[in-house]
């Protein structure tokens, strides 16, 4: 998603006349990919007109390419096969994508300001392990010691449900995608798995320590006080 996110021009930057233009195309790309129907004749440049000033007002740091994507991944989500194709159903794709694609942005930056590796201290006896915590309240998710997960289900203050580690996968997934984009091979991968919802290999395993992470940061916050 980050990749398409800097691909093409913002819809903001656009003079009228291209974004016109743009808003035809992408109608046209809009009702291949979902099968909605699009008004005729002098109906359809009203709609070309009205979809070029939604570009401008509620999609202004959005590129076509991006609106493509959004639509492509989504396409399967869509129940209202053959409908008129109208500004609000374009808007049941986009505000989801707009939201997750906020997400990945501000992870992103995170990444961006990630200092080095802090080493993980080992072989710690409990009541070093407790002391440990107040700093370790202070981590990054990605800094957080795995083994932090071990000891706090040993000494029983964790026990995570299923539906707790079914939710840790889920926010996982977003992290995970972000630290493996610039790795296309392994992207392409991921995502193939993602969609046939079989993630393995190295993929579920990194998904695992992201959300034995997540699960300690939870717990940190919680009930760890400085």
């Amino acid at each position: 998603m980050l990749e398409v996110k800097y691909q093409g021009k913002q819809f903001a930057v656009m003079p009228d006349e291209e974004r016109w233009l743009v808003a035809k195309v992408l109608l046209l790309k809009i009702h291949a990919i979902t099968g909605w129907t699009l008004p005729v004749s002098e109906m359809m440049t009203i709609f070309i007109d009205q979809m070029q000033k939604k570009m401008q007002e509620s999609y202004r740091n959005v590129t076509a390419e991006e609106i493509e994507y959004a639509f492509r991944n989504r396409g399967l989500d869509i129940k209202d096969w053959g409908k008129e194709l109208n500004l609000t159903m374009i808007d049941e794709i986009m505000l989801p994508y707009l939201t997750t694609r906020s997400e990945l942005s501000k992870f992103e930056e995170h990444l961006k300001n990630k200092p080095p590796e802090i080493e993980e201290k080992k072989q710690l006896s409990d009541e070093e392990w407790e002391e440990w915590m107040v700093d370790i309240k202070d981590y990054r998710v990605d800094l957080i010691p795995v083994q932090c997960y071990d000891y706090l289900l040993r000494s029983e203050k964790i026990n995570p449900t299923g539906a707790q580690k079914n939710e840790a996968m889920n926010r996982a997934l977003t992290m995970y995608g972000i630290s493996i984009q610039d790795n296309l091979r392994d992207w392409d991968e991921f995502m193939k798995q993602k969609e046939q919802n079989k993630i393995s290999g190295k993929h579920y395993d990194s998904l695992v320590v992201i959300a034995k992470r997540l699960i300690v940061y939870d717990y940190l916050q919680t009930n760890v006080k400085e």
